[in-house]
């Protein structure tokens, strides 16, 4: 008979069990559902990702490199990431509970090199100006300049 007891202490203990994680799962799904992005600092990571990818793309199309010069090559490089800029508002949809209003008409690209010779090159910096106002409920934040760069 003692066996017997145990055996149904035993199953008891296991129904118990099996019934509070059953209902853990039932009550509280979302504790273990991925929240949607939602933070102003992992935002501007993002869209900065998103510059530093098109300008790496950027400095090796044959473009960039069969300019006869410098200058050259940094007006290719600012006019080309004016328009690449704009298109890293993809990244806006990554981020739905985020209110982002932009104005890609001022977009404006300042590239700097950390050499004056295109051998002596080794970083290409990119300085976006992109006003942008996010939002979230009460808290807004304006940013207009994202920094990034390229080492070659």
């Amino acid at each position: 008979m003692l066996k017997r007891g145990q055996a149904t202490v035993f199953v008891v203990l296991a129904i118990i069990i099996a019934i509070s994680i059953i209902f853990l799962f039932a009550l509280k799904p979302k504790s273990f559902v991925l929240e949607p992005k939602t933070d102003f600092k992992e935002f501007r990571q993002n869209f900065e990702d998103c510059i530093k990818n098109k300008l790496s793309y950027a400095i090796v199309s044959n473009n960039f490199i069969s300019q006869p010069n410098l200058v050259l090559a940094k007006s290719y490089l600012e006019d080309y990431m004016n328009g690449e800029a704009a298109k890293c508002s993809d990244v806006f949809s990554e981020f739905p509970n985020l209110k982002i209003t932009d104005n890609p008409a001022s977009i404006k690209s300042t590239i700097k090199f950390d050499g004056t010779e295109f051998n002596d090159i080794t970083r290409i910096d990119i300085e976006v100006y992109y006003p942008i106002t996010i939002s979230r409920g009460e808290k807004e934040e304006k940013i207009s300049k994202f920094e990034t760069g390229v080492d070659l």
